[in-house]
């Protein structure tokens, strides 16, 4: 029997998706390696910089259309939906909100966002493009299994997560 969840979620501060979780995608317990992901549901997230503001700017007539809603305890993702690319490639430049920008910084990315689960654990799994034209590097997880320190977590260097 398939097992799904629907959930509501918001990840960042304007970015709210619905999240499948899916039980039927897993062939052994407990391990990562055995998710099968194409089989779990994907769900696109638009992401974008937030710069650095503060709670006073937030509620000053600075910013725009937005000062008296955020006062009476509106989310951001009220008035900003649909506006996040917008919104991320204009904050990711030098300005008010963006003293020290990082140079090539995108202002926005689509995250790709995956959830499986069985009776005991959770597994998430998220991608997106980089501005480079090859994979990101990631670093081994280690956990002491009470013995000797062993690699854990299936980190994108392994074949079976690519």
């Amino acid at each position: 029997m398939k097992k799904y969840l629907g959930l509501t979620s918001g990840i960042g501060m304007f970015a709210g998706a619905s999240i499948v979780l899916s039980a039927s995608a897993l062939a052994g317990a407990g391990d990562p390696a055995a998710v099968d992901w194409s089989k779990v549901p994907t769900t696109e997230i638009g992401l974008f910089w937030p710069g650095q503001s503060t709670y006073d700017y937030l509620i000053s007539p600075r910013h725009k259309r937005a000062d008296l809603q955020t006062r009476e305890g509106e989310a951001c993702v009220d008035c900003h939906k649909g506006e996040e690319k917008e919104i991320g490639n204009k904050l990711v430049v030098e300005g008010d909100l963006e003293p020290m920008p990082v140079e090539g910084k995108n202002g926005f990315i689509n995250l790709k966002f995956q959830v499986a689960y069985d009776d005991n654990d959770a597994y998430f799994r998220f991608q997106w493009k980089t501005l480079n034209n090859y994979p990101g590097w990631a670093h081994p997880y280690y956990r002491y299994d009470g013995k000797a320190w062993k690699v854990y977590g299936y980190p994108k260097l392994d074949a079976v997560v690519q």
